[in-house]
């Protein structure tokens, strides 16, 4: 008889481990209910309550400056917290409490733009313990499952919250469309916060029970002296500098999806939930490809195929228009493929080039600081630059495709990819 209980946790050993994978996998598919609902439309409603096109830069920008404040914070509060659960769960509903009022921005008597402005700072304070709970929640995750399970673990997890996520989008749109504002933005942002408020539930249900008790050593190194390893590890300092090339690139263009969608090519929700959907779906069904091309290739690989996807799509995005939609469709699948690529590769080839164990949360907070750093900066400067040369997002396109460009060519000489005009560097 078929029981899905051995299908998703039977090789865990033992009633408790088995019960907290499926808690965390059941806390994931309700978070993941908000994703699919909000993911493609947050910029939408900003400009639905009355933001202008330099406010989107501020909804990009603004969030990844408290990011990168966050950082060491949420590592500090982690480091000192060692039953992690209950602060877990206030931290999250600090987080998760915002999407409530999301929903209640609309009926607020204040004028358009001050909803508009009241949406961009509850978006940007909601970072900060989004932040802490990421942290804690990845140090109390690998606490509770072995290192030997978690591959296979959070593999099938996110393979079940792509699909969820994936229905979620599905239903998005149509209920945007056809409902009239500001009740359609009301119901979705309520209905994400109920699932957020589900998934809380299961997570509070998790037992943090360490099954790998790390040894302590008296000895560990200082975070200074981690830092002061760090710039001397020449590698990694160069993997870091085609790191912020590249998201430079991201980050240049990131207000310009929305402007493309909604003030160029006018699309309803349904056809910018269309665009979502058929990244996600992509994504999802490839996880599992780009996992067994990297058994064979290698996760640098791997990570390198997915930049190289992702170089093409701000220069291609130039030549899409109301007779070509067809292309945005196309585009999206390839950026589905991409983004499977780079999400399932990024983090074990950060750890190789970052190998040892002592003072890899030093590499990592200077890492995310600087990638954080582009979100902060660029969005503000393509906002500029699309302004500057009469609201064309083209020349904003092309300075990210330049970008992307000089970051994979730094980095395939980093990770030793093999192009005729790139070398090793030692």
């Amino acid at each position: 008889m078929f029981n899905i209980r051995n299908v998703l946790v039977g090789y865990l050993e033992g009633k408790t481990m088995q019960n907290n994978a499926l808690y965390s996998i059941a806390d994931g598919m309700a978070y993941s209910i908000m994703t699919g609902l909000t993911g493609a439309f947050m910029g939408v409603f900003a400009l639905s309550l009355g933001a202008s096109d330099q406010m989107l830069g501020f909804l990009a920008a603004w969030p990844a400056l408290v990011g990168l404040i966050a950082q060491i914070p949420s590592a500090i509060i982690t480091e000192r917290t060692e039953k992690k659960l209950k602060p877990l769960l206030a931290w999250g509903f600090a987080h998760r409490i915002n999407f409530l009022f999301f929903a209640m921005i609309p009926f607020i008597p204040l004028s358009s733009i001050t909803k508009a402005w009241l949406f961009i700072l509850l978006v940007t304070w909601m970072n900060f313990p989004a932040v802490v709970v990421n942290t804690m929640w990845t140090q109390m995750m690998g606490e509770i499952f072995p290192i030997r399970h978690r591959a296979r673990v959070f593999g099938d997890r996110n393979f079940i919250l792509g699909w969820v996520s994936l229905g979620s989008m599905i239903l998005a749109g149509p209920l945007l469309d056809f409902l009239p504002y500001p009740i359609n933005y009301s119901i979705l942002f309520g209905l994400s916060f109920l699932g957020l408020m589900v998934s809380l539930y299961y997570l509070s249900k998790v037992e943090e029970i360490e099954v790998e008790v790390q040894i302590k050593d008296d000895k560990k190194q200082k975070p200074l002296d981690g830092m002061k390893e760090v710039f001397k590890d020449k590698k990694f300092l160069h993997f870091t500098a085609g790191s912020f090339l590249y998201y430079i690139g991201f980050n240049i263009s990131a207000p310009m999806w929305t402007l493309l969608h909604v003030r160029i090519l006018h699309l309803s929700n349904t056809q910018i939930a269309l665009v979502a959907i058929l990244n996600a779906a992509t994504a999802t069904i490839f996880f599992r490809f780009w996992g067994r091309v990297s058994e064979k290739l290698g996760n640098e690989q791997v990570y390198f195929i997915g930049l190289l996807i992702f170089l093409l799509q701000p220069w291609l995005h130039v030549y899409v228009n109301k007779n070509r939609l067809w292309l945005l469709y196309a585009l999206a699948v390839a950026n589905g493929v991409a983004s499977s690529a780079f999400q399932l590769s990024q983090f074990n080839t950060l750890l190789s080039v970052a190998p040892n164990p002592q003072v890899r949360p030093s590499y990592m907070a200077f890492y995310n600081m600087l990638m954080q750093s582009t979100g902060f900066i660029f969005p503000m400067l393509g906002i500029a630059v699309y302004g500057f040369v009469g609201q064309q997002i083209n020349p904003v396109l092309y300075l990210s495709s330049i970008s992307r460009t000089m970051g994979l060519i730094y980095l395939a000489k980093v990770i030793g990819i093999k192009l005729p005009f790139a070398k090793k560097l030692k």
